[in-house]
């Protein structure tokens, strides 16, 4: 990649960043930044770097990384993930609206590079249910419609695996990362939907335990034969 790209990327992601004095380190193994130095991985993909380099960017200017320190488990990081990407995107595209187009290309390329695969059956319940999240929010928040196949893949997948009532509760609560404004209103929605899933987990346990509790007592017939028939 020449120097005079990689100079102008470097002023493009300042000025995303509302941010002066950002630093771009080259070779890394994924996107990723700590809110002073982005890092972006080796490529010749002028799409796929502007893209990352925006959205790496979004996260300089929009998310506050003390609070980001605040996660405390896996699963949080993952949801919360998911939720403070769509929140960064949906608010540099509302400050740039060209910036629309620029990470939506880089949507396409992560498909046709394969870093975005097909949703697998195979996939455990959880790993469906971050999979719809992260197509789903990308898909209808963000408008980036090359994903949209990858989606409905994933809703359909995902319809099939949870209980009607976690589904239900899910789409509600994850649509609403449309409405955060800040990385602590983030955070807060993602703690809502792991509770949410806690709580309709332990719902479809009771009920099991309760299918199995009336399929080993016996019924009235049963114990009418059984009792005492001599009177």
């Amino acid at each position: 990649m020449n120097n005079a790209f990689m100079n102008a990327l470097g002023v493009i992601i300042n000025a995303l960043a509302d941010q002066a004095g950002i630093k771009i380190r080259m070779n890394a193994a994924r996107f990723s930044t700590d809110g002073d130095t982005v890092c972006l991985p080796t490529s010749d993909n002028r799409k796929l770097l502007l893209g990352g380099g925006a959205h790496e960017g979004g996260h300089c200017k929009h998310s506050d990384f003390s609070i980001l320190k605040q996660i405390e488990t896996p699963l949080e990081k993952l949801v919360n993930n998911i939720l403070e990407d769509t929140y960064i995107v949906k608010s540099m595209i509302n400050d740039y609206p060209g910036v629309r187009l620029m990470l939506a290309d880089m949507v396409h390329e992560l498909i046709e590079l394969k870093m975005f695969s097909e949703p697998s059956e195979i996939s455990t319940p959880m790993e469906m249910i971050q999979t719809f999240m992260l197509y789903r929010l990308r898909a209808d928040v963000l408008e980036q419609k090359a994903i949209e196949a990858f989606a409905d893949k994933a809703e359909s997948l995902v319809r099939a695996a949870l209980p009607a009532g976690m589904m239900i509760r899910l789409e509600s609560l994850m649509f609403q990362v449309d409405e955060c404004k800040s990385s602590q209103d983030v955070l807060d929605l993602t703690r809502a939907i792991i509770t949410m899933m806690e709580d309709e987990a332990k719902k479809e346990e009771e009920k099991e335990q309760q299918q199995d509790d009336q399929s080993q007592s016996p019924d009235a017939d049963d114990l009418d034969q059984d009792g005492d028939s001599g009177h």
